[in-house]
């Protein structure tokens, strides 16, 4: 009985030295690179066990401006400080020597610092001198490098967009990458939109072995750990200019408007040159009241600036509509007791004082002609449809730039471009006409560039990291009206700021449309003006809207005008490439 006892004994301590082994070797050998349920890379664990290291880059793909200037980040020079150096009194006293730090402020560094951290973020900005000194002596524990570092203030939030990196939005995001350690992935904006091709494919990382206690292993060198692929991670070369967007912000941010914005495109390429969005976004808590949504890019009633819409269908429609006079006594519906009294205007005159009678009545008469005539001419203006740029990127067949972008609307219902009252509403861009301040800026590019419609672009250029060409975003022209069309348009815009509604624009090369449209609630409007300049050779178009405002609080012709000036001195001084 005792014997058998013993043989058991014996062959479960077998069993159990040989399921030790198999354990041993299906860490080892079978699945050291995914063990367990969660698929666990076990040599990446071990090292990061006996390692410390730093993030010198997420990864993440990064904007700059047309002119290749960072935008939302920097790369700057700092020194790295790993916290063993503190214990080695010689190294410690040489390293504070060398960067004359007292011994007080030096040991505040290390409190409770278990972790290497940037010399910066203690301290101060790294002077060049300094980084060089670093860089040469190659003291241990002490590293020069190069980080990415974000910058809050970078401006043009609502274009770019932001990030997040929390674990169930990212495996929302992409599922088919769940169970990944969670990276940033773009929320709004460009950084949603290009968000495939800006994720992180991998950290750069300054690294060195530790023992047990956390101080170097001997013979370990340290060493930089750099993203797994080359070519990553990737620029996108935006279409903004820094200077300008710096500029418009500055102009916005300091003017009466509290919602609204400003878009400033070149008229020639058709590039988002600067866009400027309120409210601002909390980055912290980015839907709060709407604020994360980009204005430029939503629908609004524009008002009188839909006036343009319907002059240019009734310059190739409608000509004898030119040669008449209008009663411009009369109001909207042809009644008596206009808000201003403008007497008989002529078509032209018309347009420059906003006459309201004068539209609703040739906006009739071109529906009697063909009742989709209005809603023709607002596509031949690019009002309707969603102006930035879309078509096939690689193996996405219908991407788009600007994917938050809203289309235009004209009619309520298909019985409205028959309904006197409803025609007239809208010739005035009124009821249910809405469109987009981008669209409008495109709107004035395309008559100042004499009928030629372009999609909108915000991003020219992928480029790898290596500075070689991934994709390059290109524009079809599109002759929508005739030139002879456009230049009567361009006279009709010259007027309202020589003899109209834009006359406080008189002291800048502009031509364009004013608007004010009824919001539905009491002593509330939205105001815009939008247009192009200079006029004798137009670079730039530029719409300006401030939503929900009260009369006595808009500011719009003064910061229009700033605008203005701020972008004629830019180009004078060449900056716009």
């Amino acid at each position: 009985m005792r014997r058998k006892r013993l043989y058991i004994w014996m062959i479960c301590l077998i069993a159990g030295f040989a399921g030790l082994i198999y354990k041993l070797m299906d860490i080892q050998l079978f699945h050291a690179e995914d063990y367990g349920p969660s698929s666990v890379n076990l040599l990446e664990e071990s090292v990061n066990q006996r390692s410390s290291k730093i993030t010198l880059s997420d990864g993440r793909g990064v904007f700059v401006d047309r002119n290749g200037s960072p935008l939302h980040y920097t790369s700057k020079k700092d020194i790295v400080v790993f916290p063993f150096v503190q214990g080695v009194t010689d190294l410690s006293h040489t390293i504070r020597e060398r960067l004359g730090v007292s011994e007080q402020e030096w040991n505040t560094w290390f409190t409770d610092e278990k972790q290497p951290f940037f010399l910066s973020d203690k301290w101060m900005a790294i002077p060049d001198t300094m980084y060089d000194e670093v860089e040469k002596l190659k003291l241990p524990g002490l590293i020069a490098v190069e980080r990415k570092s974000e910058v809050d203030e970078g401006g043009a939030d609502h274009l770019l967009g932001i990030t997040r990196s929390d674990k169930e939005g990212f495996d929302q995001r992409y599922p088919e990458r769940k169970g990944e350690t969670p990276v940033e992935y773009g929320l709004t904006g460009l950084e949603k939109a290009f968000d495939p091709f800006l994720s992180g494919k991998g950290e750069q990382v300054l690294q060195y072995h530790v023992d047990a206690m956390g101080n170097p292993l001997l013979g370990m060198d340290m060493r930089l750990r750099s993203m797994e692929d080359t070519f990553y991670p990737l620029e996108l070369r935006t279409t903004l200019d820094k200077n300008l967007q710096e500029r418009l912000e500055r102009i916005v941010l300091q003017s009466n408007m509290k919602e609204g914005g400003a878009v400033l495109l070149d008229v020639e390429k058709r590039e988002v040159l600067a866009l400027v969005s309120l409210p601002s976004i909390n980055k912290q808590d980015p839907y709060a009241n709407n604020n994360a949504s980009n204005r430029m890019l939503m629908p609004f009633n524009p008002g009188s600036v839909f006036k343009t819409v319907i002059a240019a269908a009734a310059l190739e429609n409608h000509p004898e509509a030119l040669l008449q006079t209008y009663d411009c006594n009369l109001d909207l519906y042809g009644k008596p007791g206009a808000e201003r009294q403008l007497g008989s205007l002529s078509f032209t005159d018309s347009f420059a004082q906003s006459c309201n009678y004068t539209f609703g009545q040739v906006a009739n008469e071109l529906a009697s002609m063909d009742r989709n005539l209005i809603s023709l001419y607002a596509d031949k203006l690019g009002l309707m449809d969603r102006v930035g740029w879309s078509g096939q990127l690689f193996h996405y067949d219908a991407f788009r730039q600007l994917p938050e972008e809203g289309a235009g609307t004209i009619w309520g219902d298909g019985y409205d471009p028959g309904v006197e009252d409803a025609i007239r509403q809208t010739a005035i861009g009124q009821k249910n006409v809405k469109v987009t301040p981008l669209a409008v800026a495109n709107m004035m590019a395309t008559i100042a560039e004499d009928g030629v419609y372009k999609n909108v672009k915000a991003v020219n250029e992928i480029a790898y990291h290596n500075g070689s060409m991934m994709y390059r975003f290109e524009t079809k022209p599109e002759q929508r009206f005739s030139s002879v069309t456009a230049v009567k348009l361009q006279q009709l815009l010259e007027q309202v700021v020589d003899a109209g509604t834009g006359t406080y624009l008189a002291n800048v090369e502009v031509a364009g449309k004013s608007g004010t449209a009824e919001t539905g609630k009491k002593n509330t409007n939205h105001y815009w003006f939008a247009g192009y300049f200079p006029r004798k050779d137009p670079k730039y178009a530029l719409a300006l809207v401030e939503l929900n405002q009260k009369p006595a609080d808009q500011s719009l012709y003064d910061t229009y005008s700033k605008i203005v000036h701020a972008v004629s001195d830019t180009s004078d001084d060449h900056s716009v490439q």
